[in-house]
């Protein structure tokens, strides 16, 4: 691929449309497909912004360091089995739910006349001070990341599952030996002799 044709396919705020966009908070966004520019880019628009993560991210980090913040125990947070939620997590968690909430459509008006809107379009962070064939060669570079990070989540969840067989395994032999170590009684044969003989042995003892 020649530069000019990086250009057009890998530059921020283009003209029409562009996958990447540069924001007025200095930080630069990648969008799912090429779109046009929002209200907060550096060229100026009057469409819905992009969602800017590190600018979320900074803000709640910032927050939380200030207020000495502490999640509660009924705050709806999935504590992981662990008593203390290190301080990172906790950015990560309230982050999520903040970017969340920004990509709820919502809705503005009265019954009659209502329009369905956003407070924020998907976006994920990006290199700022990449050229377009450095972000071209970048996201070569986070594709295959990403897969292999996904060939390791399946190997670890398949070593898992072969784990858990082989407890499961072993667990059953166990309990088949317990089973077979155990003594078994046959059943007693009962017949009409016997049963005459015991009632006879019963009227002596009487």
């Amino acid at each position: 691929m020649a530069d000019d044709e990086r250009q057009d396919s890998h530059g921020s705020c283009l003209e029409y449309s562009s996958t990447y966009h540069d924001l007025q908070c200095g930080h630069r966004v990648k969008a799912p497909k090429p779109d046009s520019c929002g209200s907060t880019c550096v060229k100026l628009s009057t469409s819905t912004p992009f969602v800017c993560q590190e600018c979320i991210i900074d803000a709640i980090d910032l927050e939380l360091k200030l207020d000495h913040f502490s999640l509660e125990p009924d705050e709806d947070v999935d504590m992981a089995g662990s008593e203390e939620v290190p301080f990172a997590e906790k950015v990560r968690i309230l982050a999520d739910r903040q970017i969340k909430l920004l990509l709820e459509p919502q809705f503005r008006g009265n019954i009659v006349s209502a329009s369905l809107y956003y407070n924020g379009r998907l976006a994920s962070p990006a290199p700022k001070d990449a050229t377009p064939t450095e972000l071209y060669y970048w996201e070569i570079e986070e594709e295959e990341a990403q897969k292999e990070a996904e060939q390791a989540e399946r190997r670890q969840r398949h070593s898992n599952q072969e784990t858990q067989a082989l407890d499961e395994h072993s667990l059953g032999a166990r309990n088949a030996n317990e089973t077979a170590g155990a003594k078994v009684y046959p059943p007693r044969k009962v017949t009409v002799a016997s049963t005459v003989e015991e009632a006879l042995k019963r009227l002596s003892l009487n």
